[in-house]
């Protein structure tokens, strides 16, 4: 049975703006600056480092303007499928069309790894917390969902 559709197109525009917010609090717009400001990699290794290594990556992306990478490197090709679903464009479109002028930096609180699941709690720099719900397939971690902290 499929949901009505304003509640459909509810539950994808709040998981558009959790996801959004964090990709596009990222300060690309006025700040542009190429240095990678998220490190959280450098506090893990093994597989842990890996699925951090993601985490900084999505933050440098977003804050260097890259929504081709976010798109396509990064997020699940699910991920990619809904926001470009609802957004009714490309998603680095979208993602270009939604970046803020604020600088981005993202801290790993937590990080539980399962497998080949990992959830990672995140706080950004304005105190605002998400958790990123990350899987491993063949090509490697991507995002598959970003959810509200609360």
């Amino acid at each position: 049975m499929r949901e009505p559709r304003t509640k459909r197109i509810a539950y994808v525009a709040a998981l558009l703006l959790v996801a959004v917010g964090l990709l596009f609090a990222t300060g690309v717009i006025g700040g542009g600056d190429d240095d990678d400001v998220n490190n959280n990699a450098d506090n893990y290794s093994g597989t842990e480092a890996e699925v951090a290594t993601l985490v900084d990556d999505f933050a440098n992306a977003g804050r260097d303007g890259d929504g081709t990478q976010v798109c396509e490197e990064i997020f699940a090709p699910e991920l990619t499928e809904n926001i470009e679903d609802e957004a009714g464009q490309s998603c680095p479109s979208e993602v270009q069309d939604n970046l803020p002028e604020d600088e981005y930096e993202l801290e790993i609180d937590s990080l539980d790894l399962e497998d080949d699941t990992a959830t990672v709690a995140v706080t950004d720099q304005d105190d605002n917390s998400s958790v990123l719900h990350i899987e491993r397939a063949d090509a490697g971690w991507h995002i598959a969902r970003v959810t509200s902290a609360e």
